[in-house]
């Protein structure tokens, strides 16, 4: 996720962030239910419930920092609306 949009990164609609997300997260549950034989079952969907938890995690602060990145947020309210009451005349 963080080479998808993490530091460093440009812009992104958070809509492709979001679906990129749930790429990661159930390609990382899938490999984490291959690899997880050992101990009691119970141990073993607490700690898939914390990967998830983590990969959620991680999904709300990239999206708090692609937003920081949003070049349209960055333009003042007021020049928007002097530009669009421009154009309309």
């Amino acid at each position: 996720m963080k080479k998808y949009c993490g530091a460093g990164q440009e812009y992104r609609q958070p809509n492709d962030i979001e679906e990129h997300s749930k790429i990661v997260m159930n390609a990382a549950i899938l490999k984490f239910n291959r690899k997880a034989t050992y101990g009691s079952k119970v141990d073993i969907i607490k700690f898939r419930d914390l990967l998830k938890e983590d990969c959620l995690l991680l999904l709300d602060e990239l999206l708090k920092l692609n937003e920081e990145r949003d070049p349209i947020a960055a333009i003042p309210q007021g020049y928007m609306m002097i530009v669009g009451v421009s154009v309309y005349f």
